[in-house]
């Protein structure tokens, strides 16, 4: 079996509001989906750009007090 693609990619964040206001505000991408997770009450977000396609969205669970991540 070989990878052919991407569908999307999660990362973790600390702040979901002030993360929905940079990646719809300033880069333009579309809050495509929210969610919460019955069991944690982790908050879900996700963005596409342009039509949505595979590869296209970038989701993020919010984790208050998460630190900062390292270059």
């Amino acid at each position: 079996m070989s990878i052919q693609g991407l569908h999307h990619i999660t990362a973790i964040c600390s702040d979901a509001a002030r993360t929905e206001e940079y990646y719809t505000d300033t880069l333009g991408l579309r809050l495509v989906g929210r969610s919460a997770d019955a069991t944690t009450e982790d908050r879900h977000l996700y963005f596409a750009a342009g039509e949505g396609e595979p590869g296209s969205i970038i989701s993020f669970i919010e984790r208050p007090g998460t630190p900062p991540g390292r270059e």
